[in-house]
């Protein structure tokens, strides 16, 4: 009976250190995760220079963030060239941290822009301060590239050029060519009008006829700024009338001209 109690003893005592032991090592590394390094990066900002007068480039340890982002350093600077130094001045204008960016996945700060916007270049890189030095190294695109090097490509380029200069060209023949056989056509009408006496007419009532001439007016079919159409009969042929107020007379004397 003693030796059962000592054996359960022994058997409980080997489990509390086995316990032990699995906790204390989930602790280390649990431990070991929390004391992980940061990522450390230069900082500068140019507006806080001008505003605050703090110009120095510091130290920027970057915030934790969570385990599906990346922690990078980035740089902005301004690119120009000085005319009478011939060099090219470089002035920066943001450095620091910066959260998740598949293309920063490079231990370099380098712009591979083939042309800045504004003169303005931004990198990003990955470890500690490497945006302390920034580079811009100007690479073609491959549709550019391919473009400039393929005469295939150039030629068929001219070929389309060379089809849509004869398709407007085409275009613009035919509207001229509709346009002259309307204008003709026009023309031919108004020379088969026949020509009504001129004497001003005066309307008495919705069916009058006009003084010294063999004209009645029937209906009105529209109205103007310059006068009145009227569907009228004159002997046996059925024409239009057109009469204008006094105040417009020089306006029926020019389409008379037109008209003779």
């Amino acid at each position: 009976m003693a030796r059962q109690r000592r054996d359960s003893k022994m058997l409980n005592l080997r489990l509390c250190s086995s316990i032990a032991i699995i906790l204390g090592f989930i602790c280390c590394i649990s431990g070991s995760v929390v004391v992980s390094k940061q990522l450390e990066c230069e900082h500068y900002d140019l507006n806080r220079c001008r505003e605050r007068g703090e110009c120095e480039t510091t130290k920027q340890t970057c915030d934790e963030v969570d385990a599906d982002k990346q922690s990078h350093c980035y740089v902005v600077w301004l690119q120009g060239f000085d005319n009478s130094t011939g060099k090219t001045v470089i002035n920066v204008q943001m450095k620091g941290c910066f959260t998740q960016n598949a293309a920063c996945n490079q231990t370099e700060c380098i712009d591979y822009s083939y042309e800045p916007k504004n003169n303005m270049s931004f990198c990003c890189c990955q470890g500690d301060f490497c945006n302390r030095e920034q580079k811009w190294i100007p690479t073609p695109t491959k549709t550019s590239g391919n473009e400039e090097s393929d005469p295939q490509l150039q030629g068929a380029t001219d070929n389309v050029y060379t089809i849509v200069s004869l398709v407007a060209a085409f275009i613009v023949l035919t509207a001229m060519a509709v346009g002259g056989a309307y204008f003709l056509r026009k023309r031919t009408k108004k020379a088969h009008f026949n020509e009504v006496p001129t004497i001003e007419p005066e309307v008495t009532s919705s069916s009058p006829c006009l003084a010294l001439r063999p004209i009645t007016l029937i209906e009105m079919k529209a109205r103007g700024r310059f006068g009145t159409v009227w569907r009228a009969q004159m002997k046996p042929d059925e024409v239009a009338v057109k009469i204008f107020p006094l105040q417009d007379k020089q306006s029926w004397q020019t389409e008379q001209e037109i008209f003779k």
